[in-house]
């Protein structure tokens, strides 16, 4: 899939094959398409272990709860977008652990 964004007056071409830490340099740069791109590629992962993490403190999770720590997630990801740093595949995945524990 490709997408077509505008940054500084020309036109950049997203695919879902860039890596994570391509797209957080778009991202850091305030690419909008990049983040869409980032948040559809890890939205769902990020959600599911939030429905573990939930799973662990109580036995019956809600929807409520399990959107409100998905989005104080995402918060901090938007927050510390120019701190993520990726792994050796240019995934950042790996940082999103950082994220659960604080």
């Amino acid at each position: 899939m490709m997408r077509q964004s505008k940054n500084n007056d020309k036109c950049i071409s997203l695919t879902e094959n860039m890596s994570d830490e391509e797209l957080l340099q778009r991202w850091v740069n305030d690419d909008k398409q990049a983040f869409n791109l980032f948040y559809m590629r890890h939205s769902m992962w990020i959600r599911k272990i939030v429905l573990k993490k939930i799973s662990w403190f109580q036995e019956e999770k809600t929807e409520t709860e399990t959107d409100d720590w998905t989005q104080d997630i995402w918060l901090k990801i938007c927050l510390d977008r120019a701190k993520i740093k990726v792994d050796e595949q240019g995934s950042a995945r790996p940082f999103f652990g950082y994220l659960y524990c604080t």
